[in-house]
């Protein structure tokens, strides 16, 4: 998204009589701050010992009508000559009308558009031609044409919900000097039932993350437009069309996006080797359920100057947790684990005492869940022959992956681990890699379709550094 700063008037839902000028500031890392000259009289003092009350504001701005939610005040100063002013947060920023103060922030539809969807969807390519009577000399050019196939609408169904890519383009010429144009694709979601902001929001997040995993790049959105049927804007002569809104919203991803587009080489899976909008519209459905997984998972492509350390266990745990909503989180039947504990703590208690069986009952609370090594094998057993093909021997990748992990959460000053530059880093990296194959594979995508990641420049210097590393832990590591 492109940050903006605009001046207007401002007003609490509760209090449209008593407006005060101020300025609005977006920015597309940081969020949304509204600053006012004076103080809106209803909210109180700072110095309460209350929670800050969270408001609705409305606003007159040169850049158009906007509605502000969950705001809280954050500062008030009080300038010598009587000038007072009080500095917001702004939860979201809505643009495009002011929504009514007895409406909740839930909508029927959304659109949202990300930089690096263009060269992963790869729709409506522009070609051009050039007609010369001595091949491949352009000064001796008679002719150029640019062809442009406007790309159809595609879609697809997950339970009640539906959605779309689409595009828009535009041409842009002064008939003299310069011919240009535009597309721009998109993704857009009508909901069956109508959701919240707040569900909204994480289905956008759900698609940000699936562009970025295919693109192999961090992905951020450039434009959210959302749709209510029931909230329309009048455009003069007594005619109503409904409203559009625009959302403006933070995204930590804006503070590593690369700026261009992924080259294709680098691409890791193109939109349509790995089923185009029947998967996207599966996707959906997995980034609901598995949003703690990605969340751990994609700090490693959105958060800056992570420790290697906070990168290794935040992919660990994405695996974990994977394994737990994908697999039987249990060794045994629960019931016959249950019996076999407690009549193990039977015969201690008997044998020993009551505190010794107490202490030994709460060490086997948890002794029938998996442990690591095991979740991980069974991981690469989901994702598929080819992510063997990228870390080698699976058993030496699973031995050395978890103990790594033990070692580092439990510091033996006895085992220290003695590691290279970079060893943890690209360890961390083919975790990665597991949980984001097994993410694609719970979306119906066949193992076979993930051939072509392997050739990738990124995967192919992952596998060397990897076989490298593992054999060299092997010998002196145990988990």
């Amino acid at each position: 998204m492109e940050g903006f700063e605009t001046e207007g008037i401002f007003w609490l839902a509760s209090e449209s009589e008593r407006p005060l000028a101020g300025n609005l500031t977006f920015d597309p890392a940081d969020g949304t701050t509204l600053s006012v000259f004076g103080k809106f009289s209803t909210l109180g003092s700072l110095n309460s010992s209350e929670p800050p009350a969270l408001v609705r504001i409305y606003g007159n701005t040169s850049r158009g009508e906007f509605t502000l939610e969950n705001c809280w005040s954050r500062n008030y100063t009080h300038h010598t000559g009587g000038i007072e002013k009080e500095t917001f947060h702004v939860g979201y920023a809505l643009s495009g009308g002011h929504i009514p103060d007895d409406f909740s922030l839930e909508f029927d539809a959304f659109s949202a558009n990300f930089d690096q969807l263009a060269p992963w969807v790869r729709r409506g390519q522009l070609k051009w031609e050039i007609d010369s009577p001595e091949p491949n000399k352009w000064s001796a050019a008679t002719a150029v044409r640019f062809q442009y196939s406007v790309p159809q609408e595609e879609s697809a169904s997950i339970g009640l919900d539906k959605v779309y890519l689409k595009s828009t383009w535009a041409t842009n010429s002064d008939a003299l000097t310069r011919a240009e144009v535009k597309q721009s694709p998109f993704f857009k979601v009508e909901y069956g039932e109508r959701k919240s902001l707040a569900e909204i929001i994480l289905d956008v997040n759900g698609l940000q993350d699936l562009v970025t995993l295919s693109v192999d790049a961090p992905t951020a959105p450039t434009e959210l437009t959302l749709w209510r049927n029931d909230l329309e804007r009048e455009i003069g002569e007594g005619r109503n069309i409904p409203a559009m809104l625009t959302l403006y919203a933070a995204n930590m991803a804006e503070h590593v996006r690369q700026g261009d587009h992924q080259s294709v080489a680098k691409i890791l899976f193109p939109f349509d080797e790995i089923g185009g909008i029947e998967t996207t519209a599966r996707w959906l459905g997995v980034s609901r359920r598995y949003r703690a997984v990605l969340g751990g998972l994609l700090t490693i492509k959105y958060a800056v100057r992570l420790y290697e350390e906070n990168q290794y266990s935040n992919v660990i745990t994405a695996a974990e947790s994977f394994h737990r909503l994908r697999f039987a989180n249990e060794i045994i039947p629960k019931v016959e684990a249950k019996a076999r504990r407690r009549k193990i703590v039977r015969m201690v208690r008997h044998a020993i005492g009551r505190q010794t069986a107490e202490w030994l009952n709460n060490q086997l609370l948890f002794s029938n869940e998996p442990r690591l090594r095991q979740r991980l094998h069974e991981l690469t057993e989901y994702a598929g022959n080819h992510f063997g093909d990228v870390v080698g021997p699976i058993d030496q990748w699973v031995s050395v992956v978890s103990g790594i992990r033990n070692r580092l959460t439990h510091h033996d000053e006895n085992q220290p681990l003695d590691r290279r530059p970079g060893d943890v880093y690209f360890l961390t990296q083919s975790v990665y890699v597991l949980v984001m194959l097994c993410l694609l594979r719970e979306c119906g995508v066949e193992a076979d379709s993930f051939a072509r990641f392997e050739k990738s420049p990124a995967i192919r210097f992952l596998s060397e550094k990897v076989s490298e590393i593992v054999p060299r832990y092997t010998l002196g590591l145990r988990g």
